[in-house]
């Protein structure tokens, strides 16, 4: 039975906030506090959040009791007479008949904002329910939920809690930024971010790829450590050797606002291109005693990368090469030969 009555209390509160619109600043907090009737019994629980302009309070009874009315209401005072107390201070209120198990009211903060504080006041009238008589109590109870008490000028007592309003956080930055190896913005770079939990790593949000501005933001961060990470290199590059683990972001919260931080990554162009010469005589035949020498492109002019690579069974080969534009001359041909043309222009790929 207990676990029913738990089970259904949870699925009231999906429902409500189901039925809530609920903005940016919803659930900020949800605080429960015990639903007291007669001074010692509690009888289930007030629970309360905010959104931007709403205080919900929701009532939920236990086994043994029902809500016969609510009433409810916040102040910036604490009552100092019996009058302070009576439901017509209400800004909100429930009669229900038959009696019900749970309910939400719902109390206009006016002009309480981030950073305000003030008390709520949730009293209710509870009859016993369908479960087993509590001893002591009557068929009917006054109860008030919160965890401080107090007395009223004719000695009665009632709950009260206090509510607090979060102060407004102002969220950080990670910028991510990709150079070259002469320092220059690199597009196409791919990073992902993790925020280390615990000792794991959880991605947050969607990968990002730099743009012309060797730039990517991550942002509307929380205070916390997270780990940059380069998921994806640019054609034509190695990845940055960066210890992304040894290397955290610490984002940390002062004064409401949190840090922004800035990293850089630099990737260097991957050598490990392969240009293969192949000498044939006219009929097709291996052709040894000929060299080649390699050039490449370098600011619209042709610069000696590597040569003369004499053949051996035919064949000359040219490796760790950079990505660019290379030309391959035949700077010898072999006795009794003519040579073939003179240049050739030859587009070296990443083979990484």
């Amino acid at each position: 039975m207990r676990l029913s009555r738990m089970l259904s209390a949870l699925l009231a509160i999906a429902i409500v906030l189901a039925q809530i619109p609920l903005p940016a600043m919803a659930l900020a907090q949800f605080i429960t506090y015990d639903l007291t009737a007669g001074q010692h019994y509690v009888v289930g629980t007030v629970s309360t959040w905010h959104d931007e302009d709403t205080l919900y309070v929701l009532y939920d009874t236990n086994d043994n009791w029902q809500l016969k009315e609510t009433h409810a209401w916040i102040t910036d005072t604490l009552p100092t007479s019996s009058s302070d107390l009576a439901p017509g201070h209400a800004q909100d209120s429930g009669d229900y008949d038959p009696p019900v198990d749970s309910d939400t009211l719902e109390l206009p903060l006016g002009s309480h904002g981030p950073g305000d504080c003030f008390y709520v006041f949730a009293h209710a009238a509870v009859v016993e329910g369908s479960g087993n008589p509590v001893p002591g109590a009557g068929p009917e109870e006054t109860a008030w939920g919160g965890d401080q008490q107090g007395e009223d000028d004719n000695g009665r007592w009632y709950f009260y809690f206090r509510y607090c309003i979060p102060e407004e956080t102002t969220l950080g930055t990670i910028t991510v930024t990709k150079l070259d190896g002469e320092g220059s913005e690199l597009a196409g770079a791919e990073f992902t971010l993790y925020e280390v939990i615990s000792q794991d790593r959880v991605q947050v949000g969607d990968p990002a790829v730099t743009g012309t501005d060797g730039q990517v933001i991550f942002d509307e961060l929380e205070a916390g450590t997270y780990i940059v990470v380069e998921t994806g290199v640019p054609f034509g590059y190695k990845a940055d050797d960066t210890d992304y683990e040894s290397n955290p972001v610490t984002l940390t919260l002062v004064d409401g606002t949190v840090s922004s931080e800035s990293v850089t990554f630099t990737n260097t162009l991957a050598a490990d291109g392969r240009i293969t010469v192949y000498k044939e005589d006219g009929e097709g035949e291996i052709l040894d005693g000929a060299s080649f020498t390699l050039y490449r492109l370098v600011d619209d002019s042709w610069q000696e990368v590597a040569g003369p690579v004499a053949t051996s069974e035919g064949m000359a080969e040219f490796t760790d090469l950079l990505p660019g534009t290379y030309r391959v001359v035949e700077t010898t041909v072999p006795s009794g030969y003519t040579g073939d043309e003179p240049a050739y222009n030859l587009l070296a790929y990443n083979l990484a």
